[in-house]
């Protein structure tokens, strides 16, 4: 555990993650600033590599993903909103299960486990903070990570 800068672990994260969305022509935006937060900056940084790709890869070529960080009420608000594919509401409740995968059409790529989201919701539980989850389908999702200030 440590002090670290979200803002910048984000900004390393879409870093390591450029060609993958350049690959797709995907514009990220980033609303971040610099924030501290007192945690496992190792394991916050693999949620957002995670939530990340997850976006690219349900994003169609020449889409939009934006990446937001706050404060609110002692809580660090981490956001990944994405104009993709979307999630059907049936399937939002089961999205953090180990093994869980919303259907084979979301299945892009045979390595996909269906661990990277219950893994996501582990370390940020671990934290003693909460995730939730915004989508509709064809519209996108927003996944909305809340941390709270120790």
């Amino acid at each position: 555990m440590s002090v670290f800068d979200v803002a910048e672990q984000l900004r390393e994260s879409v870093d390591l993650a450029e060609w993958q969305w350049r690959e797709k022509e995907l514009t990220i935006e980033l609303d971040v600033r610099p924030m501290e937060y007192f945690g496992n900056g190792k394991l916050l940084r693999q949620v957002w590599l995670n939530l990340l790709t997850n976006g690219i890869r349900y994003t169609g070529q020449g889409g939009m993903i934006k990446i937001r960080n706050r404060i609110h009420k002692n809580n660090v608000i981490v956001s990944f909103t994405d104009n993709g594919i979307g999630i059907d509401a049936e399937h939002i409740p089961h999205l953090f299960e180990r093994f869980y995968k919303v259907d084979k059409a979301r299945t892009r790529t045979e390595d996909s486990t269906g661990l990277g989201l219950s893994i996501v919701k582990e370390i940020v539980e671990m934290h003693d903070g909460f995730i939730e989850v915004e989508s509709k389908r064809n519209q996108g999702t927003t996944f909305t990570i809340y941390l709270p200030q120790k």
